[in-house]
């Protein structure tokens, strides 16, 4: 077992890729794997074998608890975005495809939206202006909450209050700027007719609370800080404290019924299987939501929110106890802890964007929270570059799946410089290769499947082929037209003020996609920024979705030789396709509506065979910082693990009929002790390299991917073709779906 020495199999130094594409993914390729790789057994530690360099060259950047290869190429990307964000308008020959094919008039726009871009950009980088700032502009948005929302009632215990007409107001203000409170609203496709945008309720991601007693005393001391220091009543501290632990109170009572449940949309590329409710319960009229609710006016919210004529008779809606519950709480809570439940909602969402001490100190406490070093911040250029790119940090935040709203910075502005001279046609026509060429092998291995029957087999087929792809960059809007950019951005003034600017951002895209409501699905939208390192499948669109970010060396170039070509991304691709069949994709048909096409023998061979994933993944642990063994979560991680299995099977079967129809690629200087199919699964496990810090490893368990050394080492556990190239013992895959 082990690595074939290839001795005189065909080592060929004719054969050997010299370009600097070659050059430079050997280099990558060696200097990750373990220095004596010569020396493990990749049958039992390929994890190690194929990464154990790579966190000796890949510190952990300032502000971070981890980094992976994603996330390297993540940051790399970013290094690129600040040359534009710094630099000249490209021109001679610093421009790019999209630069020299513009007319006159779009030159003229092309420019004035790079002005926006880089002023905004330099509001962000002007430190002594944010400090001159302070809290002004936060003080301003304390007092219109406090207008809007008045504690005069001085209530005693016992006393029924009605909000309904402050909250009502303070809900709108609040979600036009996309900062959830005691709910998020969504506009999706509607999850039973998915050509057609609807509205839906759901509750909120986080509550934002510390969880032992020991962060929640260092909490509430700097909240009430905060409070005490805005709030326009003048306050002593005394009672901003009182205040703050009264709302900690309110928002804990809220927990326990506040649990997430449902989406109404799948989040792209993290889809998990979930009960449905009911069709016939799904869709609530907002008139039904008001009487199950008064004291949260969402009627009044939409009302205010939703364009005219919006038919308001189905909203998506499945959590009508929780909001029954809130709005009792709310009735039997005082206005002024409403009033303060609110302001700090709104100061924990924007104090990111605020220079203060007080704000520093939350932003301290919150990122120690999230495993980051506070005392190791993130760059300030790095951070003005994500606002512009990903938009304000309360909508881009994982936690509150930000693909249900779209990117809120300057996105698409950004993503033009970028693709100018980082993401050309020719590399979108070569990732339309490899997605043709995996999805004939999807193809070719859904005939295999023995757990399928034939009528299953053939509209597994059908909807393969009627899955669609977005490639880099969207049409909607039409990035490479700075015209349509331009209008797309022109509800936004670029201010010198930091927090203004972000909060236009937010406010500008949540507009649009209120706008949306009652509209025919607009199927061009990315779900995020281009420039991320990541890919999605929409199982509601049957729609895979491939980020120029991810198009990037070391996972991706033209290049590269196929066998690493396809054990990069190619596998990555396969991933996206196999999304379309996990067990939440299977349940969606090849036009993207929710559909039962399995049949009940097929339904049960697939139960038993994603039993068998749930079973091998919750039998692996990782060491946590304690030393301590924790297993996955089988059940939470076995979209995403069903998904990986199936990608690196159908990327092999996909490069191997590339081989048979091409001839054998060049060979890597340096790595001639490898066979190609070696390198494959070597690029494949490379992909998942990664550093991290041990407090980290235990907070990523709650992931509904599994943790990266499991992601190397399962997969290939459920390969034939793995163990025929490494020649392990074990000769037949653990566990097989697709």
């Amino acid at each position: 077992m082990g690595i074939i020495p290839r001795g005189s199999s065909g080592y060929d130094a004719n054969s050997l890729c010299t370009t600097p594409a070659c050059i430079n993914i050997a280099d990558d390729i060696l200097g990750s794997m373990a220095t004596n790789h010569a020396k493990i057994d990749p049958c039992t530690d390929f994890d190690e074998l194929v990464c154990g360099n790579w966190a000796e060259r890949n510190p952990i950047p300032a502000g971070a608890g981890s980094v992976d290869v994603l996330g390297a190429v993540q940051f790399h990307v970013y290094d690129l975005v600040r040359r534009v964000l710094e630099g000249p308008y490209p021109s001679g020959p610093n421009a790019g495809w999209i630069t020299v094919n513009l007319t006159k008039d779009e030159t003229k726009a092309d420019k004035e939206n790079f002005v926006k871009m880089q002023e905004a950009y330099q509001v962000c980088m002007n430190t002594t202006a944010h400090e001159e700032e302070g809290l002004s502009q936060l003080l301003q948005v304390a007092k219109t909450i406090v207008a809007t929302l008045p504690a005069s009632s001085n209530g005693k215990k016992g006393t029924v209050y009605d909000h309904s007409n402050g909250i009502g107001q303070l809900l709108t203000l609040f979600e036009s700027l996309g900062i959830e409170t005691t709910q998020r609203f969504i506009q999706v496709a509607e999850p039973l007719n998915p050509d057609k945008m609807a509205l839906g309720i759901q509750p909120p991601t986080d509550s934002g609370l510390p969880s032992t007693p020991e962060d929640m005393f260092d909490f509430l001391k700097i909240a009430s800080e905060l409070i005490y220091s805005v709030h326009p009543a003048n306050l002593t501290r005394g009672e901003a404290q009182t205040l703050m632990e009264s709302v900690v109170a309110l928002q804990l009572s809220l927990q326990p019924v506040a649990a997430p449940e449902t989406n109404a949309t799948e989040e792209a590329g993290q889809d998990q299987d979930t009960e449905e409710t009911a069709e016939t319960d799904m869709y609530v009229s907002i008139s039904d939501i008001q009487e199950i609710a008064p004291q949260l006016n969402f009627k009044y919210v939409v009302d205010q929110l939703a364009p005219e004529g919006f038919n308001d008779s189905k909203i998506v809606f499945t959590s009508a106890e929780l909001y029954r519950n809130i709005s009792q709480k709310f009735s039997q809570t005082p206005p002024e802890v409403i009033q303060t439940f609110f302001l700090w909602k709104a100061i924990a969402a924007v104090s990111t964007y605020v220079d203060s001490p007080q704000t520093e100190a939350y932003n301290t406490w919150k990122f120690k929270q999230q495993g980051s070093d506070p005392g190791s911040p993130q760059p300030r250029w790095q951070r003005c570059a994500i606002l512009l790119d990903n938009g304000v940090d309360w909508i881009a935040s994982d936690k509150i799946a930000s693909q249900l709203v779209g990117p809120t910075g300057l996105t698409w502005i950004l993503a033009r410089f970028f693709a100018d001279k980082h993401f050309t046609p020719d590399a979108k026509q070569f990732t339309s290769q490899i997605i043709d060429n995996l999805e004939e092998a999807f193809i070719g291995r859904i005939g295999t499947r023995p757990w399928a029957t034939d009528k299953v087999k053939k509209t597994a087929v059908e909807k393969v082929r009627a899955m669609t792809s977005k490639i880099g960059l969207p049409t909607s809007p039409h990035v490479t037209d700075p015209k349509v950019v331009k209008k797309f951005y022109s509800d936004i003034e670029i201010t010198p003020s930091l927090l203004l600017n972000s909060l236009a951002f937010a406010k500008s895209r949540v507009a649009k996609n209120w706008a949306s409501l009652d509209k025919p699905v607009d199927r061009q939208k990315f779900p995020s920024s281009t420039l991320t390192t990541n890919a999605f499948h929409q199982a509601s669109g049957n729609t895979m979705i491939i980020l120029a970010g991810i198009q990037q060396s070391p996972i991706y170039d033209a290049g590269y030789p196929a066998y690493i070509s396809y054990g990069g991304m190619g596998s990555i691709v396969g991933h996206e396709i196999t999304h379309g069949f996990d067990n939440n994709g299977h349940q969606y048909d090849k036009t993207g509506n929710k559909s039962a096409w399995f049949d009940e023998k097929s339904t049960a061979g697939f139960k038993k065979s994603t039993e068998c994933f749930v079973k091998q993944y919750s039998n692996f642990t990782i060491t946590g910082p304690d030393g301590e063994e924790e297993k996955i979560d089988g059940d939470l991680t076995l979209g995403e693990n069903v998904a990986d299995a199936g990608g690196i099977l159908s990327s092999f079967a996909a490069w191997k009929k590339w081989e048979k129809d091409n001839g054998k690629a060049q060979d890597l200087p340096g790595l001639g002790n490898f066979t190609h199919e070696q390198l494959f699964f070597v690029k494949w496990g490379q992909n998942w390299c990664e550093n991290i810090k041990p407090a980290q490893v235990i907070a990523g368990l709650t992931d509904e991917h599994s943790p990266n050394q499991a992601r190397i080492l399962l997969p290939v556990k459920n390969s034939a073709d793995f163990q025929r190239a490494f020649r392990c013992p074990q000769k037949k895959p653990v566990c097989e779906l697709w």
